[in-house]
């Protein structure tokens, strides 16, 4: 076995132990830095892949900033599901695998049967993260799951996961820290608004209409998807955080009809509220999107019960007039702060805050997201739905939106 603090002094020095991949290291590029865990060092190095350099190449970070994050360490294996779970310190990694041998991923538009969201064990997952912000994910390969809470298949409780030789973490204690989402049967038990509540059908501004966003518009929707995701700068990727992995700019249509079957089936049963945004003059095509979904953040201490009703996102395509943004932001901030309004059911159970995060506030986009981030997260679940969009999870993420 290898010394884990010997081998990133090597790192550090220079000279970097070989790894039983055939491959070679070399520095780390100045644009390796960006977007890594705040629980990692800024020393990086890169492995490419022989004889084809272009094939793959790893980015290797320390996850240690001090030695005495060795000294807490777990390392469990799961082969009943191909699971591995490592954690160092504040730092964990996760990597599970079901497929063939020699199976590519994403897997071809023509394997249904590897392209199954219902069927996790054959969805690769290489991931990392920090264990104190709630197992939050922050680097991801495979699946964009960056800013989700860390899923396993195996409870940690479970005797299928095998404690690996040099662990001083129990496996117990990180099980307690690491539980399973809870499936709801009573879907009125985790609605974000009171039983009986009807949504509103729809809005109108002179220029857009607002209606529920519905499985059938697919294709319309992915066409304003794709637009967004490919333009420059990428502005649906800072709809729902700063810098969100959704959408990838090749998200599939069968991807994105996945995700409008979940949020139909969330708006269906007051879990949230999506609506698709259209052309006043064109009802069939797209300009955007809107949402209302839980609130995730309190509003100061830590109390659950200072938080806002909800928090609200919307985008507009980037080829549309760019004040319609300012029109529907302006309809949606009237609309739901109306205290006799359709929304008031939900609303008035937070004194009318409802949260626009990156958009409240002075300042630049930036600065109006580092105000919400500073504040800290509400410590329940919120009701997700998962790829099947039937079953309903209480997910104790970090994040607004569907689960991963």
């Amino acid at each position: 076995a290898v010394d884990g603090g010997a081998a990133w002094r090597a790192v550090r020095d220079g000279a970097p132990l070989p790894t039983e991949d055939q491959g070679s290291m070399a520095p780390g590029l100045p644009e390796d830095n960006v977007g890594l865990p705040e629980t990692t060092t800024k020393t990086t190095w890169r492995e490419t892949s022989h004889p084809d350099a272009s094939r793959y190449v790893e980015l290797w970070a320390s996850a240690m900033k001090s030695q005495d994050d060795w000294s807490r360490r777990l390392a469990a294996l799961c082969e009943k599901t191909n699971e591995l779970l490592v954690v160092v310190g504040d730092a964990f990694g996760y990597a599970r695998d079901g497929r063939a041998p020699g199976a590519t991923w994403p897997p071809p538009e023509t394997d249904t049967d590897a392209r199954d969201a219902s069927q996790p064990t054959k969805r690769p997952a290489f991931v990392a993260g920090s264990v104190g912000a709630g197992w939050r994910v922050e680097v991801s390969a495979c699946d964009a799951a960056e800013g989700r809470r860390l899923s396993v298949l195996e409870p940690l409780s479970s005797r299928a996961w095998e404690l690996l030789p040099g662990s001083t973490v129990d496996l117990a204690a990180v099980s307690e820290r690491l539980s399973p989402d809870v499936v709801v049967t009573d879907y009125a038990d985790a609605a974000i608004v009171p039983r009986g509540f009807a949504p509103p059908a729809g809005l109108e501004t002179p220029r857009l209409v607002l209606r529920p966003l519905r499985a059938t518009d697919v294709d319309s929707d992915l066409d304003a998807v794709l637009e967004g995701a490919r333009a420059p700068g990428r502005p649906l990727n800072r709809v729902f955080k700063r810098d969100d992995p959704w959408p990838h700019a090749t998200i599939s249509r069968r991807e994105n009809l996945e995700d409008l079957r979940r949020h139909e089936f969330e708006f269906e049963h007051n879990l949230a509220f999506a609506y698709t945004v259209k052309d006043r003059t064109d009802l069939s095509k797209t300009l955007g999107c809107c949402y209302v979904n839980p609130a995730t953040k309190c509003l100061d201490d830590h109390n659950d019960d200072k938080t806002t009703a909800c928090e609200v996102f919307l985008w507009i395509r980037p080829a549309a007039d760019a004040t319609l943004d300012a029109e529907l932001e302006t309809a949606l901030r009237r609309w739901l702060g109306d205290a006799d309004g359709p929304w008031r059911a939900l609303t008035e159970r937070a004194a009318g805050r409802v949260d626009f995060p990156g958009r409240d506030g002075a300042g630049t986009p930036a600065d109006k997201w580092a105000a919400f981030e500073r504040r800290p997260y509400r410590r329940v679940q919120v009701p997700r739905v998962a790829h099947d969009a039937t079953t309903v999870l209480l997910h104790d993420q970090r994040d607004s939106g569907l689960i991963p």
